[in-house]
């Protein structure tokens, strides 16, 4: 046995589980605040769908609808350590509006009213000051990157001569600086970082890179965590700053593709990636160097793990970390864990 595969041991604690309560948390992950609150959206039992929160093994209801309402939460929920929290709200896979809770009164916005006819995929990022970072879509087709706090709509980003698509999720950090992936027309792929400067391009397929994840994520140092190919077929884990060269941060030879990476406030990622000949995981800080934090087969949590799902808004600034897990028999988890120091 890897002699330091105990010090990578996770205490792992389930949030919630799928049974009379909670028919299904997919396809949606859950967020960890930086006060160490989960929060996550789940389908009822009683039919609906709801936004809960937990901590220290208790589960409170934030917002639920049900069937009959002909609204529904469609994303995963963001929350900040104020207690404001949020997801966005519609049916289908694009919603109608951003919905948003300050823990006492609760609003929509950033739907039509401010011009926009969808918005989503995927979900939202909140910062401490309450302001939300978003994809959606202009009447007129265009694909948009935005932010909005309040009844403030800024625009970050747009498809347009230069950018045809945007990937993933903008995530959006205490400074207000937005880091997300986009694709020009030519085809070149770009991890990007808008601020008070304007947009700039962290890293692309232009120089060193062939290949990049859909799912870059963004610390309050203002760092971009991202996964990437390099020329030379070899996948691996990455950060960036504004006017800094990416540098590697995880083993690469031992990994076949990366699907996301995550930065905490000390800098340490953590990325989910299939291993050469295994199957798909979660790594530390160590990389594939090291045994996984958990992995696709693996017995855990009273079963076979069959799947997980984690993305950017999955790991907070001290370590904390949630994924939503799927087991082999049909049950589902949302379960937390906290990287060691």
């Amino acid at each position: 046995m890897n002699p330091r595969h105990d010090l990578l041991r996770l205490d792992w604690s389930v949030v919630a589980e799928t049974g009379e309560r909670f028919g299904s948390f997919a396809p949606y992950v859950p967020s960890v605040s930086d006060d160490g609150v989960v929060a996550f959206q789940a389908a009822r039992r009683a039919g609906g769908t709801g936004l809960y929160v937990g901590r220290d093994g208790v589960i409170a209801a934030v917002a639920e609808f049900a069937a009959d309402t002909g609204t529904a939460f469609i994303s995963h929920p963001d929350r900040n350590r104020r207690g404001e929290l949020c997801a966005y709200v519609g049916a289908g896979e694009t919603g109608r509006g951003l919905w948003f809770s300050d823990g006492h009164d609760a609003r929509e916005t950033a739907g039509p009213a401010t011009g926009q006819s969808a918005i989503g995929p995927l979900g939202p990022t909140l910062n401490e000051a309450g302001a939300a970072a978003l994809r959606a879509w202009r009447p007129d087709g265009a694909a948009v990157i935005l932010v909005t706090r309040g009844d403030q709509v800024t625009g970050v980003a747009e498809t347009d001569k230069t950018w045809s698509a945007f990937h993933g999720l903008p995530v959006i950090n205490r400074d207000g600086l937005v880091a997300f992936r986009a694709d020009r027309h030519d085809g070149t792929k770009a991890v990007c970082l808008h601020g008070p400067g304007g947009l700039q391009v962290v890293a692309d397929t232009t120089g060193e890179f062939s290949d990049l994840a859909n799912f870059p994520s963004l610390n309050d140092a203002g760092i971009v965590a991202f996964g990437a190919r390099t020329r030379d077929g070899q996948w691996g884990v990455f950060v960036a700053q504004s006017g800094h060269q990416a540098a590697a941060v995880a083993a690469t030879h031992r990994i076949e593709s990366v699907r996301n990476a995550l930065i905490d406030g000390r800098g340490r990622v953590i990325f989910a990636g299939t291993p050469k000949g295994g199957t798909l995981a979660i790594f530390g800080p160590a990389g594939a160097d090291e045994p996984p934090l958990l992995a696709v087969g693996e017995s855990r949590f009273g079963g076979v793990v069959a799947e997980f799902a984690l993305n950017p808004v999955s790991l907070n600034a001290s370590g904390d970390f949630a994924v939503r897990v799927r087991l082999a028999d049909g049950r589902e988890r949302i379960a937390a864990a906290r990287l060691p120091d």
